[in-house]
């Protein structure tokens, strides 16, 4: 049975849904869900349930597809390569990249996709200022979920 998890800001909004692998233990702000349900996305956990807020915040939600396009192909083959080696970074490289394929949209602020594109960064899989260029740009109206 799959595990479905939601990720709460500080004001117990909402700002990511995902699936979680078996051995998952919760975060901070973490709490699992019956279903992976995008529409408690921007939804405040009040008294229990998942309330609509006035005004939900605009979140830089974006269709998985579109994210990997944000991605040369040169470096969706090195991730991938990266993925298949028996090392502390291939084991990183692979879980961050059955992290992505278990979502269908992919929210830029969620830590786990910031820190997933940085460590990429970090170890030369991606260029330098390419984590900023692929988390920062804003989503247009075509990728946006």
């Amino acid at each position: 049975m799959s595990k479905y998890i939601a990720t709460l800001n500080n004001d117990n909004v909402v700002f990511s849904i995902q699936q979680a692998l078996d051995d998952f233990v919760l975060g901070s702000g973490q709490m699992f869900i019956d279903a992976l349900d995008n529409e408690l996305l921007g939804k405040r956990y009040e008294d229990g349930q998942f309330k609509t807020v006035a005004e939900p915040e605009r979140l830089p939600l974006i269709r998985l597809g579109f994210f990997m396009l944000r991605l040369t192909q040169a470096e969706r083959i090195a991730i991938r390569r990266l993925a298949k080696q028996d090392t502390a970074n291939g084991e990183i490289a692979l879980d961050f990249m059955k992290l992505l394929e278990s979502q269908t949209v992919i929210n830029l602020q969620q830590p786990q996709v910031r820190q997933g594109i940085e460590f990429l960064e970090s170890i030369g899989e991606l260029g330098e200022g390419r984590a900023s260029e692929i988390l920062d740009t804003p989503v247009t109206d075509e990728e946006r979920a």
